[in-house]
């Protein structure tokens, strides 16, 4: 074999190499990826389901007492729950973390928990609400 039949010959083997090693790269990418989308889409359950129990009771006449299962993530997460009074309406924000972040802000038009609050509970498993006239009280338990 002449030298430029060996150098076309390794040069293509290096070549294939990169190309190999490039592939493995954007699969283990796209792995990685799709695992925070699923993790982000568990802790957006999460966070629905809190807000969609406060706008339950919320709208709900009389006397209401609530307790709703979390959906369960595939991992250990915390939820932060704020509130401030704004006037008539109560701002309630929700910050569910893991190893991801998801953060929603939901408006309710009672009072919750006395109008200025924040919770942090590490792995919930339900949360407790219950309205008596216009105040509401909530817990994660």
């Amino acid at each position: 074999m002449d030298e430029y039949g060996l150098i076309y010959f390794l040069s293509c083997k290096i070549g294939l190499m990169f190309a190999a090693m490039s592939l493995l790269g954007v699969a283990l990418a796209t792995y990685s990826f799709s695992l925070r989308a699923a993790e982000r889409g568990e802790l957006y359950e999460i966070a629905n389901a809190v807000g969609q129990s406060i706008s339950m009771v919320d709208s709900l006449p009389g006397k209401v007492k609530i307790a709703r299962k979390l959906p369960a993530p595939s991992g250990p997460f915390k939820i932060s729950l704020s509130g401030e009074q704004r006037g008539r309406v109560q701002l309630v924000r929700v910050l569910v973390t893991a190893e991801e972040k998801v953060e929603r802000v939901f408006l309710a038009s009672r009072e919750i928990n006395g109008g200025s609050f924040e919770l942090t509970y590490g792995n919930p498993s339900s949360i407790r609400i219950e309205k008596d006239g216009d105040a509401i009280r909530l817990e994660l338990v």
